[in-house]
Protein backbone atom coordinates (compact mmCIF):
# COMPACT_ATOMS: atom_id res chain seq x y z
CA UNK A 1 0.00 0.00 0.00
CA UNK A 2 2.78 2.13 0.80
CA UNK A 3 4.13 1.81 -2.56
CA UNK A 4 0.81 2.77 -4.25
CA UNK A 5 1.21 5.85 -2.25
CA UNK A 6 4.66 6.98 -3.27
CA UNK A 7 4.13 5.75 -7.03
CA UNK A 8 0.94 8.09 -7.27
CA UNK A 9 2.20 10.77 -5.14
CA UNK A 10 0.03 13.17 -7.71
CA UNK A 11 -3.09 11.37 -6.84
CA UNK A 12 -3.22 10.82 -3.55
CA UNK A 13 -2.69 13.49 -0.11
CA UNK A 14 -2.07 10.86 2.05
CA UNK A 15 -1.41 7.33 3.31
CA UNK A 16 -4.91 7.12 4.39
CA UNK A 17 -6.77 8.15 1.23
CA UNK A 18 -4.63 4.61 -0.35
CA UNK A 19 -6.09 2.66 2.87
CA UNK A 20 -10.04 4.35 2.18
CA UNK A 21 -9.78 4.04 -1.70
CA UNK A 22 -8.46 0.51 -1.26
CA UNK A 23 -11.02 -0.94 1.60
CA UNK A 24 -14.19 0.71 -0.52
CA UNK A 25 -12.77 -1.47 -3.75
CA UNK A 26 -12.66 -4.61 -1.77
CA UNK A 27 -15.85 -3.79 -0.28
CA UNK A 28 -17.51 -3.83 -3.78
CA UNK A 29 -15.50 -6.60 -5.50
CA UNK A 30 -15.70 -8.62 -2.14
CA UNK A 31 -11.95 -10.10 -2.50
CA UNK A 32 -9.77 -10.71 1.10
CA UNK A 33 -6.80 -8.31 0.51
CA UNK A 34 -4.32 -11.59 1.09
CA UNK A 35 -5.83 -12.59 -2.48
CA UNK A 36 -4.48 -9.58 -4.17
CA UNK A 37 -0.91 -7.76 -4.61
CA UNK A 38 -2.42 -5.20 -1.92
CA UNK A 39 -0.65 -6.08 1.51
CA UNK A 40 0.86 -4.57 4.09
CA UNK A 41 4.20 -4.98 5.29
CA UNK A 42 4.45 -7.45 8.19
CA UNK A 43 5.92 -6.45 11.09
CA UNK A 44 5.18 -9.25 13.88
CA UNK A 45 7.94 -11.18 15.53
CA UNK A 46 7.71 -14.21 17.47
CA UNK A 47 9.81 -16.07 20.69
CA UNK A 48 9.13 -19.03 22.49
CA UNK A 49 9.62 -22.57 22.60
CA UNK A 50 7.99 -23.40 19.43
CA UNK A 51 9.52 -25.47 16.75
CA UNK A 52 7.99 -25.52 12.76
CA UNK A 53 8.06 -26.53 9.59
CA UNK A 54 6.88 -24.19 6.90
CA UNK A 55 5.85 -25.30 3.56
CA UNK A 56 5.93 -22.81 1.10
CA UNK A 57 6.21 -22.03 -2.66
CA UNK A 58 9.90 -22.37 -2.17
CA UNK A 59 10.20 -25.63 -0.50
CA UNK A 60 10.35 -25.82 3.06
CA UNK A 61 12.17 -24.86 6.27
CA UNK A 62 12.28 -25.61 10.19
CA UNK A 63 12.45 -22.65 12.41
CA UNK A 64 12.98 -22.74 15.86
CA UNK A 65 11.62 -19.85 17.76
CA UNK A 66 12.92 -20.31 20.72
CA UNK A 67 16.47 -19.55 19.81
CA UNK A 68 16.26 -16.50 18.15
CA UNK A 69 12.86 -14.44 17.65
CA UNK A 70 11.50 -14.67 14.44
CA UNK A 71 9.42 -12.05 12.32
CA UNK A 72 6.14 -13.58 11.84
CA UNK A 73 5.73 -13.12 7.89
CA UNK A 74 8.24 -15.67 7.53
CA UNK A 75 5.69 -18.12 8.95
CA UNK A 76 2.66 -17.02 8.15
CA UNK A 77 1.51 -16.02 4.94
CA UNK A 78 -1.38 -17.34 2.93
CA UNK A 79 -0.08 -19.65 0.70
CA UNK A 80 2.12 -21.42 3.42
CA UNK A 81 1.55 -24.80 5.23
CA UNK A 82 2.67 -24.75 8.96
CA UNK A 83 3.43 -27.95 10.76
CA UNK A 84 3.90 -27.50 14.55
CA UNK A 85 7.19 -30.20 15.39
CA UNK A 86 7.69 -29.53 18.97
CA UNK A 87 6.08 -27.05 21.25
CA UNK A 88 5.56 -26.55 25.23
CA UNK A 89 3.49 -23.51 24.51
CA UNK A 90 0.41 -23.27 27.53
CA UNK A 91 -0.13 -19.70 26.64
CA UNK A 92 0.28 -17.02 24.74
CA UNK A 93 1.44 -13.47 25.70
CA UNK A 94 0.90 -10.37 23.19
CA UNK A 95 2.17 -7.16 23.51
CA UNK A 96 1.38 -4.23 22.14
CA UNK A 97 4.95 -2.41 22.10
CA UNK A 98 8.72 -3.56 20.87
CA UNK A 99 9.75 -2.44 24.31
CA UNK A 100 7.70 -4.96 26.33
CA UNK A 101 8.76 -7.69 24.19
CA UNK A 102 12.32 -6.52 23.99
CA UNK A 103 11.93 -6.25 28.03
CA UNK A 104 10.59 -9.50 28.58
CA UNK A 105 13.48 -11.31 26.59
CA UNK A 106 16.35 -9.80 28.36
CA UNK A 107 14.95 -10.52 31.45
CA UNK A 108 13.96 -13.70 31.16
CA UNK A 109 16.01 -14.96 34.05
CA UNK A 110 13.28 -13.42 36.38
CA UNK A 111 10.93 -16.37 35.80
CA UNK A 112 12.54 -18.89 33.88
CA UNK A 113 9.45 -21.51 34.46
CA UNK A 114 6.81 -19.33 33.10
CA UNK A 115 9.28 -18.13 30.07
CA UNK A 116 9.71 -22.02 29.24
CA UNK A 117 5.70 -21.75 28.71
CA UNK A 118 5.27 -18.78 27.05
CA UNK A 119 4.93 -17.81 23.49
CA UNK A 120 6.08 -13.76 23.49
CA UNK A 121 4.45 -12.05 20.36
CA UNK A 122 3.77 -8.46 19.08
CA UNK A 123 3.02 -6.59 16.22
CA UNK A 124 5.18 -3.21 17.21
CA UNK A 125 1.85 -1.45 17.35
CA UNK A 126 -1.43 -2.05 15.41
CA UNK A 127 -1.23 -5.57 14.17
CA UNK A 128 -1.19 -6.59 10.60
CA UNK A 129 -2.73 -9.02 9.22
CA UNK A 130 0.07 -11.83 9.30
CA UNK A 131 0.49 -11.35 12.83
CA UNK A 132 -3.58 -11.94 13.38
CA UNK A 133 -2.97 -14.80 11.53
CA UNK A 134 -0.09 -16.40 13.23
CA UNK A 135 -2.56 -16.02 16.61
CA UNK A 136 -5.43 -17.59 15.09
CA UNK A 137 -3.40 -20.57 13.67
CA UNK A 138 -2.20 -21.50 16.95
CA UNK A 139 -5.42 -21.54 18.34
CA UNK A 140 -6.95 -23.54 15.90
CA UNK A 141 -4.19 -26.43 16.53
CA UNK A 142 -5.00 -26.21 20.07
CA UNK A 143 -8.18 -24.36 21.12
CA UNK A 144 -7.49 -24.37 24.43
CA UNK A 145 -4.88 -22.14 23.89
CA UNK A 146 -5.33 -19.22 26.00
CA UNK A 147 -4.03 -15.82 24.11
CA UNK A 148 -3.69 -12.88 26.51
CA UNK A 149 -2.96 -9.33 25.43
CA UNK A 150 -0.99 -6.83 27.68
CA UNK A 151 -0.88 -3.20 26.55
CA UNK A 152 -1.07 0.58 27.88
CA UNK A 153 -4.14 1.96 29.94
CA UNK A 154 -5.03 5.05 27.06
CA UNK A 155 -6.83 4.85 24.19
CA UNK A 156 -4.38 3.81 21.66
CA UNK A 157 -4.11 0.90 23.52
CA UNK A 158 -7.26 -0.13 23.72
CA UNK A 159 -7.88 0.69 19.97
CA UNK A 160 -5.03 -1.83 18.96
CA UNK A 161 -6.79 -4.67 21.62
CA UNK A 162 -10.08 -3.97 19.34
CA UNK A 163 -7.93 -4.56 16.10
CA UNK A 164 -6.64 -7.88 17.51
CA UNK A 165 -9.91 -9.22 18.24
CA UNK A 166 -11.71 -7.78 15.34
CA UNK A 167 -9.29 -7.15 12.58
CA UNK A 168 -8.65 -3.45 10.83
CA UNK A 169 -11.31 -1.60 9.39
CA UNK A 170 -9.62 -2.40 6.45
CA UNK A 171 -9.80 -6.47 6.68
CA UNK A 172 -13.82 -6.54 6.36
CA UNK A 173 -13.39 -10.00 4.26
CA UNK A 174 -9.86 -10.99 5.28
CA UNK A 175 -11.54 -12.96 8.83
CA UNK A 176 -8.33 -12.03 10.93
CA UNK A 177 -9.85 -11.40 14.18
CA UNK A 178 -8.94 -12.92 17.14
CA UNK A 179 -11.91 -12.76 19.28
CA UNK A 180 -10.96 -14.83 22.03
CA UNK A 181 -7.75 -12.74 22.80
CA UNK A 182 -7.78 -12.01 26.29
CA UNK A 183 -6.88 -8.71 27.88
CA UNK A 184 -5.13 -8.69 30.83
CA UNK A 185 -3.31 -5.63 31.57
CA UNK A 186 -3.18 -2.56 32.09
CA UNK A 187 -6.53 -2.05 33.62
CA UNK A 188 -7.28 0.73 36.11
CA UNK A 189 -7.49 -1.52 39.71
CA UNK A 190 -3.66 -2.14 38.52
CA UNK A 191 -2.86 1.78 38.91
CA UNK A 192 -2.23 2.91 42.52
CA UNK A 193 -3.15 6.30 43.74
CA UNK A 194 0.36 6.24 45.19
CA UNK A 195 1.98 5.10 41.77
CA UNK A 196 4.45 7.73 39.93
CA UNK A 197 4.05 8.31 36.21
CA UNK A 198 0.69 8.92 35.57
CA UNK A 199 -0.01 11.20 32.48
CA UNK A 200 -2.36 13.10 31.91
CA UNK A 201 -4.86 12.68 28.33
CA UNK A 202 -3.73 14.49 25.36
CA UNK A 203 -6.80 16.38 23.64
CA UNK A 204 -5.92 13.64 20.99
CA UNK A 205 -6.74 10.86 23.75
CA UNK A 206 -9.09 13.09 25.02
CA UNK A 207 -10.98 12.97 21.51
CA UNK A 208 -9.81 9.17 20.32
CA UNK A 209 -11.72 8.68 24.00
CA UNK A 210 -15.17 10.28 23.42
CA UNK A 211 -14.83 8.52 19.75
CA UNK A 212 -14.46 5.03 20.98
CA UNK A 213 -17.23 5.50 23.52
CA UNK A 214 -20.09 6.76 21.41
CA UNK A 215 -19.00 3.57 18.83
CA UNK A 216 -21.35 1.25 18.24
CA UNK A 217 -19.67 -1.24 19.94
CA UNK A 218 -19.07 0.45 22.65
CA UNK A 219 -23.16 1.10 22.80
CA UNK A 220 -23.95 -2.25 22.77
CA UNK A 221 -26.43 -3.92 25.24
CA UNK A 222 -23.88 -6.15 26.90
CA UNK A 223 -26.32 -8.03 29.35
CA UNK A 224 -25.17 -11.52 29.77
CA UNK A 225 -28.09 -12.66 30.61
CA UNK A 226 -29.63 -11.96 27.10
CA UNK A 227 -26.95 -14.07 25.45
CA UNK A 228 -27.27 -17.44 24.71
CA UNK A 229 -23.82 -18.81 24.58
CA UNK A 230 -20.98 -19.16 26.62
CA UNK A 231 -18.97 -17.59 23.50
CA UNK A 232 -21.40 -13.83 23.73
CA UNK A 233 -21.33 -14.33 27.56
CA UNK A 234 -17.39 -13.80 27.45
CA UNK A 235 -17.53 -11.20 24.82
CA UNK A 236 -19.96 -9.25 26.62
CA UNK A 237 -17.60 -9.68 29.66
CA UNK A 238 -14.36 -8.45 27.89
CA UNK A 239 -16.10 -5.01 26.10
CA UNK A 240 -17.84 -4.35 29.42
CA UNK A 241 -14.18 -4.34 30.62
CA UNK A 242 -13.19 -2.14 27.70
CA UNK A 243 -15.50 0.29 28.50
CA UNK A 244 -15.03 0.69 31.68
CA UNK A 245 -11.02 1.18 30.98
CA UNK A 246 -12.00 3.83 28.74
CA UNK A 247 -14.80 5.37 31.15
CA UNK A 248 -12.26 5.28 33.65
CA UNK A 249 -9.62 7.19 31.58
CA UNK A 250 -11.89 9.89 30.65
CA UNK A 251 -13.81 10.41 34.19
CA UNK A 252 -10.10 11.15 35.63
CA UNK A 253 -8.39 12.63 32.52
CA UNK A 254 -5.42 10.13 32.93
CA UNK A 255 -3.53 7.48 31.30
CA UNK A 256 -0.59 4.98 32.36
CA UNK A 257 1.99 2.83 30.41
CA UNK A 258 2.68 -0.67 31.12
CA UNK A 259 6.09 0.88 32.28
CA UNK A 260 4.78 2.71 35.05
CA UNK A 261 4.78 -0.79 36.45
CA UNK A 262 9.12 -1.31 36.62
CA UNK A 263 9.20 2.16 38.15
CA UNK A 264 7.13 1.36 40.73
CA UNK A 265 8.72 -1.32 42.03
CA UNK A 266 6.51 -4.59 40.18
CA UNK A 267 8.57 -6.48 37.81
CA UNK A 268 6.73 -7.30 34.07
CA UNK A 269 7.55 -10.78 34.66
CA UNK A 270 5.51 -10.75 38.22
CA UNK A 271 2.65 -8.74 36.43
CA UNK A 272 2.66 -11.54 34.05
CA UNK A 273 2.67 -14.23 36.33
CA UNK A 274 -0.09 -12.78 38.99
CA UNK A 275 -2.47 -12.35 36.01
CA UNK A 276 -2.31 -15.79 34.24
CA UNK A 277 -2.85 -17.50 37.68
CA UNK A 278 -5.65 -15.49 39.08
CA UNK A 279 -7.31 -16.50 35.20
CA UNK A 280 -5.99 -20.04 35.51
CA UNK A 281 -9.36 -21.36 36.29
CA UNK A 282 -11.47 -20.07 33.58
CA UNK A 283 -9.01 -17.57 31.22
CA UNK A 284 -10.75 -14.87 31.84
Amino acid sequence: KRQVFYQQADQFDAQSDVDSGLKEILFVIGVPRQLTVFRASSKGLVFGPMVLRVDSRKGHSVIDIGKQEALISGISIAWDFTEVLCSSVRFVIVLEKETLFSDLLHSRAQSPCLFDQCLLVTARGYPDYFTRKFLRDRQRGNCALPIFYIGDLDPFGVDILLNYMFGSPISVYENSGVPTIIPIGLEPPDISKEFRGVLQLSTEDLLKTDIMLASNLMTLDLEEKDRSSLYEKLMCRKLKKIRVCLKWMRRFGCKAEVEILSSNGVTLWGYIAFKVQSRSSNFQ
